[in-house]
């Protein structure tokens, strides 16, 4: 999205920093917003009077806006206008099982880089944390604050969505949008690879959903559960990767294989609002 700006018209484009609201003025009108996010955009962005910010609400409604900081006062946002971003036309969901330590945060904050629309924490055979209840709903809270600071931060207009924590089995059984493409990622699969299995199923499908394993691989009956629930088992090569590699890895190569990356245009298309 851009604002005016000196440099515009001059073939470069301008980025501007963006803030999640739970609503968006309407233009002309006027927002003064709460004292941390003031604190954020004045002393963490540095912005000036009369710059230009994005107000997005998460599920895709953007406007642009100018900022001002009144003596005394949090920043307050003058409203230029509203559009509509389309989500992406083909969404990703990922099915992550819980590493060990925080390795999940940095796994959670390169798929949203990368377009993850949906991510779904879940406890393997052989996943090594045990999370209480009470520590598991921290957990997924601290994960969706990430998601949001990770789509704030790559310009995107809708915060994917951290589900609570679930077993294997109820993993493999969520709903999905029908021809969801459904990949389970396997070290011992010898026949399917990901590209070309990717490449034969592309014009058909809807969504895709990836399963990626705990740090010991997932097991054969596990393998054998995904397939009875229609996922694919597919490898990624000879090269076993780390878990934390192993996300953020799939996530990309699929976006280039369906044109997510690698192209002029983002992720998603701006649309005016009627």
């Amino acid at each position: 999205m851009d604002l005016f700006h000196p440099e515009k018209g001059r073939g470069r484009r301008v980025t501007h920093p963006r803030i999640f609201l739970d609503s968006l003025p309407e233009p002309g009108e006027a927002r003064t917003i709460d004292e941390s996010q003031s604190h954020y955009l004045k002393n963490v962005l540095r912005l000036k009077e009369g710059e230009g910010i994005v107000l997005s609400d998460g599920q895709g409604a953007e406007c642009e806006a100018v900022v001002s900081f009144p003596a005394g006062s949090p920043a307050t946002l003058k409203i230029l206008n509203r559009t509509i971003r389309k989500a992406p036309a083909v969404p990703i969901i990922l099915a992550q099982s819980i590493p060990k330590g925080d390795k999940m945060d940095a796994i959670i904050r390169q798929a949203v880089e990368l377009g993850v629309g949906r991510i779904i924490p879940y406890r393997s055979a052989r996943s090594v944390p045990r999370l209480s209840a009470d520590k598991g709903a921290a957990r997924v809270a601290r994960w969706q604050r990430i998601a949001e600071e990770s789509a704030r931060q790559t310009g995107r207009a809708h915060i994917p969505e951290v589900d609570s924590i679930l077993s294997f089995e109820e993993m493999v059984r969520i709903s999905l949008p029908y021809d969801t493409c459904r990949l389970i990622f396997w070290e011992e699969e010898r026949e399917a690879g990901f590209r070309e299995t990717i490449s034969s199923l592309r014009k058909t499908a809807a969504a895709y959903c990836l399963i990626v394993g705990p740090e010991g691989g997932l097991t054969a009956d596990e393998v054998r559960l995904a397939r009875e629930a229609g996922f694919r088992s597919v490898s990624l090569g000879r090269n076993v990767l780390k878990v934390e590699t192993a996300a953020p890895a799939v996530a990309a190569m699929l976006q280039y294989e369906i044109g997510g990356l690698g192209r002029a245009a983002g992720e998603e298309t701006p649309e005016e609002n009627p």
